[in-house]
């Protein structure tokens, strides 16, 4: 039997709203936000594709048609403001789709804090179970001092794509919900800048749940 495209993708919010840093022309091409929808059809009809449809008529971003990962073009100065309208698209046939916004606000880059940033533990072990929904919280790392603004990203190798890592609020949530269940270890790296503050990720265990 055949999985019938009944379903369209979704997006787990319908708005985001983030705040970066200023940038310069040499951050051209850097991550902005990832977005990501799902689709509760199996097979070809749960494969999804995204585009930017509204806000991008200057061609200042583009996205990554499979990963969702929207990235910059040109430089951006403090006090501007972009809403993009994102798009996702399953492969069924026929195809369905829904969308979303991504708010931007660019700030002021803060300086370098002139305290060492610190995690509050040197390593953070996270499991994800296969009954875990899409966009649950699996886990939380937190830094001192806290009181200056932080933006976060994972590096090395990454979760792959049934995860993501909320860069702003530190979170990592289920992207895509599978059969198996996973461990990611999330190891703190000594040298932090507020505005460069960074995880590095071990690869993932996975194991097979009785």
């Amino acid at each position: 039997v055949l999985d019938e495209n009944d379903n369209k993708p979704q997006f787990p919010e319908k708005v985001y709203q983030i705040k970066l840093p200023e940038r310069d022309r040499k951050k051209r091409g850097e991550p902005i936000y990832r977005a990501f929808a799902f689709d509760r059809d199996e097979g070809p009809n749960a494969e999804i594709s995204y585009s930017i449809v509204d806000g991008n008529d200057d061609g200042k971003f583009f996205i990554d048609p499979k990963t969702g990962m929207v990235s910059s073009r040109k430089q951006f100065t403090a006090g501007s403001y972009d809403i993009l309208t994102i798009k996702a698209v399953d492969n069924g046939r026929p195809q369905k789709s829904s969308t979303a916004r991504l708010h931007i606000e660019w700030i002021k880059k803060p300086p370098p804090s002139p305290i060492p940033l610190t995690f509050d533990e040197p390593f953070y072990n996270f499991t994800v179970m296969e009954s875990d929904k899409v966009t649950e919280i699996v886990g939380v790392v937190s830094v001192q001092p806290a009181n200056t603004p932080l933006w976060f990203d994972i590096v090395g190798r990454a979760l792959g794509r049934k995860s993501l890592w909320d860069r702003e609020i530190n979170q990592a949530v289920v992207k895509e919900k599978g059969k198996r269940a996973c461990q990611g270890l999330i190891r703190a790296e000594p040298e932090l800048t507020s505005h460069e503050s960074r995880q590095a990720v071990e690869q993932p265990e996975e194991h097979w749940e009785n």
